[in-house]
């Protein structure tokens, strides 16, 4: 998803199997859409993504056809419609991708996950000229089954790291950036049976990248938590319904912290999963869906700042839409925080704008301010006296004179009397 039209709301697109296109569909900005727009793509659409892929300031889209063996990049005129693709080629049998800045020269590149029949797995890294054409694959080749691909700095060294989901040897592969966009030696953990869909966020509150994995051979969500150099063990695993498919993750109920959904295939229907504060997670809630949930996402379909929920039902070819029915007005004295918290920013990576929540013990002076990879302060969100409580503010990643800023690796940092606290942040345009 992404504001396609520019109009201050979050749009939709999808990729269509076996009509061979794209489905667009825009939001009027509470939360119902307009007529479906049919977009001819490639053979066999799998995955697709939506990034400003040639630095315009508009959300273009990739996406993956799996029986062409092909790449179609989708740009944004700049009012929701895509009169101009192309097509560039990869290697065999591609079924998933990712976007980032993998070789940190501010623009986004792609990683492809590929396998064949004969289990022959590689993922091809492609770097964006710039414009959003893109040069030739280079490709990373293990024996692996990648079956989803997700891109964050793992290792905390401040460039983008990739993870994916070996599915039939059960673990989780994470490729080490080398800070030019090439990839070091393979670091694989065990998961249960049959890993297919990754998310990534920092769950426990500890400042690094941990995952969650979706095991469709056990019917679970498992968390991995990371030591804060990239390498993870299990921290827990929370069943679901049947043959699990799809993970995502956002602060459902408001307090801070991350939670999960997952779509189920054999149930039609989705678990959420409430996280407790310190990555472990409370019993699953079930909602239905249609036929066959695949894919789901969240975001702020409505426009009142609270993550929905969007699930892709394959089996019947329509979406499931999840209006989020948080309420906040829980009496004060039930909201004030015990401790001081600085909550990692969400979305992250982020596009146009991101959150950042943080609890005040009791009331005093406080400084929240952006800077780049190198140090330099780009802007300063909050500089007044706040009361106790929680509170929020929103980056709209511009700089000091409102100007658009790159995309890559920021830093929020707070500063309330002798306490300074910073996280990591990823802008992907």
């Amino acid at each position: 998803t992404a504001d396609f039209d520019k109009d201050g709301d979050n749009d939709f697109a999808a990729a269509n199997f076996r009509q061979n296109s794209l489905s667009v569909m825009m939001n009027d900005g509470n939360g119902i859409f307009g007529s479906l727009t049919e977009i001819n793509v490639g053979s066999g659409p799998i995955s697709v993504i939506a990034a400003d892929l040639n630095g315009d300031g508009y959300p273009d889209l990739a996406v993956v056809n799996q029986l062409t063996n092909d790449v179609s990049i989708l740009l944004n005129n700049g009012d929701g419609s895509f009169p101009n693709q192309t097509t560039f080629p990869v290697y065999e049998s591609p079924i998933c991708l990712t976007g980032a800045d993998i070789d940190c020269d501010g623009d986004i590149d792609l990683a492809v996950g590929h396998h064949n029949a004969d289990y022959a797995s590689y993922i091809s890294i492609v770097a964006n000229n710039g414009d959003g054409t893109y040069a030739e694959p280079v490709r990373y080749l293990f024996l692996s089954t990648v079956f989803s691909i997700t891109a964050a700095d793992i290792d905390n060294d401040g460039d983008i790291d990739l993870a994916f989901a070996d599915f039939y040897n059960s673990h989780i592969g994470i490729m080490p950036n080398n800070g030019d966009g090439s990839f070091g030696i393979i670091r694989t953990t065990s998961v249960d049976s049959l890993p297919n869909s990754l998310f990534n966020t920092d769950f426990d509150a500890d400042g690094d990248i941990d995952l969650a994995v979706i095991n469709s051979g056990s019917n679970n969500v498992e968390i991995l938590d990371n030591n804060g150099n990239g390498h993870f063990t299990t921290l827990t695993t929370c069943g679901v319904g049947g043959m699990p498919s799809s993970v995502f993750g956002a602060d459902f109920d408001g307090d801070g912290d991350i939670d999960l959904a997952v779509t189920n295939k054999n149930t039609d229907d989705i678990s959420v999963l409430f996280n407790i504060g310190n990555g472990n997670f409370t019993t699953p809630v079930t909602y239905p869906a249609g036929d066959k949930p695949g894919a789901i996402l969240a975001v702020d379909f409505t426009g009142d700042d609270i993550p929905d929920l969007m699930a892709i039902n394959e089996g019947s070819d329509d979406v499931s839409l999840l209006i989020n029915k948080l309420t906040t007005d829980l009496p004060i004295e039930e909201k004030l925080p015990n401790k001081f918290t600085l909550f990692q920013n969400f979305p992250n990576p982020f596009n146009p704008s991101t959150n950042i929540r943080f609890n005040l013990v009791k009331a005093g002076d406080v400084v929240i301010e952006i800077y780049n990879i190198i140090g330099q302060k780009v802007t300063t969100l909050i500089d007044e006296r706040l009361s106790a409580g929680v509170h929020q503010v929103t980056w709209n990643g511009t700089d000091s004179d409102g100007h658009n800023v790159a995309s890559g690796i920021y830093f929020y940092q707070l500063e309330n009397g002798e306490i300074i606290k910073s996280r990591k942040m990823i802008l992907l345009k």
